[in-house]
């Protein structure tokens, strides 16, 4: 079994942070992916999501990496809190163009989970939004 020792050093960059995230999950057999455009959607949208998720034998891990002291930004607040309530995980792969299929995903269930006042009028011929990833 490895082990390792905290040494204490100067505090880490962020980039050098993320790094040694990449390098520890490989260690001990983690899928691992991080987002290299972090803060924006493809779509141009701020979202805030976790740039580090890891996967090994049925744990899924989300990491957001703050600064020495730093404080989250608001729409990574609301993505940390909601993903430590998740009680179910699901998977859905979808055919481009199955509606159908993914009004099933995101309509509220009868139980009531994820109830929505109304759903958004969607218009395909809309163009995507695209913002640069740097």
């Amino acid at each position: 079994m490895l082990s390792f020792t905290a040494v204490p050093r100067r505090s880490a960059s962020r980039s050098e942070f993320e790094r040694q995230i990449a390098d520890l999950a490989l260690t001990f057999g983690w899928r691992h992916y991080h987002t290299h455009c972090a803060g924006r959607t493809r779509d141009g949208y701020a979202h805030g999501f976790p740039r580090d998720v890891l996967l090994r034998d049925g744990r899924l891990a989300f990491i957001a990496v703050r600064r020495t002291g730093g404080t989250l930004a608001l729409p990574e607040t609301r993505w940390a809190r909601e993903l430590a309530e998740i009680s179910t995980v699901e998977m859905h792969i979808l055919e481009a163009g199955d509606l159908r299929s993914l009004m099933g995903v995101v309509q509220p269930q009868p139980d009531g989970a994820g109830s929505l006042t109304r759903l958004p009028q969607l218009d395909p011929r809309a163009p995507p939004r695209t913002a640069a990833c740097g």
